[in-house]
């Protein structure tokens, strides 16, 4: 059968003016009590006027149902329809501002996650390669991609961030103090260097770049992930300038 993805809710006013609500659905439902539910939340958006002659509801979009569980025991508990919430949530906030991520092969920090639907299927752990992919070559276990010994920061910046007025010493000293949003820190413990390349094999520009990344505190506790651009010897890695791209805690 099919279900809701898309409705709309039109009201008719006296004054020939009709409001409308849109709404989408997480996947396709054809629950009446749960879509209900939804526009009760949303029903304060319609101004009555002079007066309501009609209401409509229409399905503007409408999918295959999809498979259900079914729980074989009666001690079994099924799994939690994360839909219903979805939906409740979606009518705060919006369905754009949901996502969840997923982890993509990349040593740049800021390409290694990628957005993706809050119910869509987690991709499967193992892909087959192609049949000329040298990495089958070798033999040696996968490391992981990041080394336990240099932890990344709870929260990663969509874009790093420019700092200015850096204090550091050539060529792999992690900084004194910097200047981040206005806002001046001094250092008082600071761990690194972690070097990262660029991916060359993508990006030609990326040939001879190199990040390398710091781990700061600054005096008041709080404690930053800083990269410099550029080895600090050799020109064509960088501009030696500073950025912020996490914040640990």
């Amino acid at each position: 059968g099919l279900g809701a993805t898309r409705i709309e809710l039109i009201a008719e006013r006296i004054d020939g003016v009709p409001q409308r609500i849109r709404m989408g659905l997480a996947r396709p439902s054809r629950d009446a009590a749960h879509i209900l539910r939804l526009l009760i939340r949303r029903i304060e958006e319609i101004e009555p006027g002079f007066g309501i002659d009609a209401l409509a509801l229409h399905v503007r979009r409408a999918d295959v149902l999809g498979p259900q569980p079914v729980i074989e025991r009666l001690d079994e508990e099924g799994a939690p329809d994360l839909a219903i919430l979805i939906d409740t949530l979606a009518t705060r906030i919006g369905m754009a501002a949901m996502w969840r991520t997923r982890p993509v092969e990349s040593d740049v920090p800021e390409r290694s996650v990628a957005r993706m639907g809050v119910l869509d299927p987690p991709e499967r752990a193992t892909q087959r390669g192609k049949a000329d992919d040298v990495r089958k070559l070798d033999r040696n276990p996968a490391l992981h991609p990041w080394h336990p010994e240099w932890p990344k920061p709870a929260r990663l910046l969509r874009r790093p961030e420019r700092i200015d007025h850096v204090m550091a010493e050539l060529p792999d000293h992690a900084p004194r103090r910097f200047t981040w949003r206005g806002r001046a820190h001094r250092i008082v413990h600071a761990d690194g260097p972690e070097r990262i390349h660029g991916e060359w094999w993508k990006r030609g520009a990326e040939r001879d770049s190199v990040r390398d990344y710091f781990r700061v505190e600054d005096e008041e506790g709080h404690r930053f992930w800083l990269f410099r651009k550029g080895d600090g010897e050799r020109a064509v890695t960088g501009d030696l300038s500073w950025y912020l791209h996490g914040v640990f805690g």
